[in-house]
């Protein structure tokens, strides 16, 4: 079982990821392309806060430890995620597919 977690702050995250890890899920994901909420900025598109967030988080968690990331269209974004991911101990990461009218 997966526990995907969303928070407006690091606290929050953080709050989410021990309660997800001591209830005992399989594996915790940590949503940086939520929240979907007006005036509030998914934190994915925030390079130094995800990394904080990644980096903070991981230590609390005793599962696999994995990220759902928003789309990055451009690949120096893509580069700059696939660092932090590589130092933040990110087992696994989960994205969005696009779709059949979106070409490369």
């Amino acid at each position: 079982m997966v526990a995907s977690v969303a928070a407006f702050s690091l606290e929050g995250y953080a709050a989410a990821v021990q309660g997800a890890s001591d209830a005992g899920f399989d594996l915790i994901e940590v949503n940086l392309s939520c929240p979907n909420v007006h005036d509030a900025p998914q934190i994915g598109y925030d390079f130094e806060q995800s990394e904080r967030v990644l980096t903070a988080l991981r230590p609390l968690c005793k599962q696999p430890f994995g990220v759902k990331l928003p789309p990055y269209f451009d690949p120096v974004h893509q580069e700059r995620m696939a660092a932090i991911l590589l130092r933040s101990g990110v087992e696994f990461v989960t994205l969005i597919q696009l779709g059949p009218a979106t070409r490369w």
